[in-house]
């Protein structure tokens, strides 16, 4: 009951990021499923996809993808791309910090907040949802 209600308490913002428990409870909701984002850029015709999956032994991955399509003279034509890249992950109160090599690392502002029936995972200014 003290984790249900400790978990509750950093989703609702009522209890500071840095308690012990709580960064304990956060890394279990980053774990729980991967994390996406999807871009359209309708004036490019691009569309871009991001998926993060956290993993409980520290390790993390991104998968970047980008579909771009063009129509000229009743001709469509749609080239893709993706790529992976792999990092490890840690947490710090209201910080993710990720590392390709273990030794060098960058850090995000990092929140977690519900927004009607579906979490939000904001890294600095780059929200992520549930992947469906």
């Amino acid at each position: 009951m003290r984790a249900f209600m400790l978990a509750l308490g950093l989703l609702l913002g009522t209890l500071p990021v840095s308690h012990a428990s709580a960064q304990t409870d956060l890394a279990q909701m980053l774990t729980a499923h991967p994390w996406c984002k999807t871009l359209t850029e309708a004036n490019r015709n691009n569309t871009s996809y991001e998926r993060a999956q956290f993993r409980a032994d520290g390790s993390a991955s991104l998968v970047t993808s980008t579909l771009t399509s063009m129509s000229m003279g009743g001709m469509s034509m749609a080239s893709s791309s993706w790529r992976t890249d792999l990092y490890r992950w840690r947490l710090e109160p209201g910080t993710l910090w990720l590392s390709r090599d273990g030794i060098e690392w960058t850090s995000g502002s990092l929140t977690l907040r519900r927004d009607g029936n579906e979490m939000v995972l904001t890294v600095d200014a780059t929200e992520y949802r549930p992947c469906r």
